[in-house]
């Protein structure tokens, strides 16, 4: 089993500004930032959930319960792997090392990490997420033509969402964003959800 956690995340604004998502809205006013704001990094997550990909770089860390023969990272483009651990069967961290035990492909939309020869036999198998990888997933740390895609496709959602709510600057806001890719907000005091 599989459990990946998103580490550190970027600002939405490193990729498109507040100021381009409100001409795209065709918003000049500035009582609604704070809504659109948010709206923004929803729709941004939205789009690297629907198409597996963390579009600036992410840091991740993956837990797994063993050695898999091949571990793929998801979340798209690959940068760097920072470390592979595990917990031995003495309950103690051990640290692999890039090269000696293991390879990495980065650079590329399918990450994977395999072993040099083989993984150490003394993983404890007893407990879960016993083995740990964090890596750092994106296309770089600014926009660029590698994210037109994305920001093309960010401002459609946005669109989307904005025009698609009743909103009022009181209540009308986005307030999280769950697992189903639906998004809840406030209107007229009552919790809502829309699917997109």
């Amino acid at each position: 089993i599989m459990k990946i956690v998103l580490t550190t995340d970027y600002a939405t604004t490193d990729l498109v500004s507040l100021a381009s998502a409100k001409s795209t809205l065709r918003v000049g006013a500035t009582y609604d930032d704070a809504n659109i704001t948010t709206m923004l990094t929803a729709a941004r997550q939205l789009v690297e959930a629907q198409s597996n990909r963390s579009i600036l770089n992410q840091v991740w860390t993956i837990k797994l319960d063993y050695f898999p023969t091949e571990i793929y990272l998801p979340n798209g483009r690959i940068q760097s792997v920072a470390s592979v651990k595990y917990i031995d069967t003495a309950g103690a961290q051990q640290t692999l090392v890039d090269g000696t035990d293991y390879t990495a492909t980065t650079g590329y939309d399918d990450g994977r990490i395999v072993a040099v020869e083989s993984w150490p036999s003394d993983v404890n198998t007893e407990q879960n997420n016993v083995v740990e990888i964090i890596y750092t997933a994106g296309y770089g740390v600014a926009a660029s033509e590698e994210t037109s895609w994305a920001e093309t496709a960010i401002a459609l959602k946005l669109s989307a969402i904005y025009y698609n709510m009743e909103k009022s600057p009181a209540f009308n806001h986005v307030i999280g964003l769950n697992t189903h890719y639906s998004l809840a907000y406030i209107k007229n005091g009552e919790r809502q959800s829309i699917f997109i």
